[in-house]
């Protein structure tokens, strides 16, 4: 199980704000197991080359044009599930955008082996 659970959330949350295309690879490879399945309420993405897909294009469609940054709102783990809340904020500030709510199973390698996302808030 994860020793850090805070900490493991920020670093999930910084691969989808991250611009380094290998930076985000790196980290998709330390946070999701090889054959990981990540599903938000559009598609499935499985194993490294299908979630670092997903996280791209959400960088490249929020993060990128300096509109928007992901945040950690609320942090809750019960054994190998976790669940947290995250905030889509403007970086100029303001209200969030977007808010979701992902739950994932972490393996006994302490990598999410199945990911879930529930947008709470769409973006207008």
């Amino acid at each position: 199980m994860l020793s850090n659970i805070d900490d493991f959330v920020e670093r999930y949350v910084a691969v989808w704000n991250e611009g380094d295309p290998a930076l985000r690879r790196k980290g998709v490879s330390e946070i999701w197991a090889d054959d990981a399945v990540y599903a938000n309420q559009g598609a499935e993405f499985r194993g490294h080359a299908g979630i670092e897909a997903a996280v791209t294009e959400a960088y490249e469609q929020f993060v990128k044009n300096g509109e928007y940054v992901f945040k950690t709102a609320k942090v809750d783990e019960n054994h190998e599930a976790v669940r947290f809340t995250w905030d889509m904020v403007p970086t100029a500030g303001g209200e969030p955008a977007s808010i979701g709510t992902q739950l994932f199973l972490v393996g006994e390698d302490g990598r999410i082996v199945h990911d879930y996302q529930f947008i709470d808030k769409m973006p207008s």
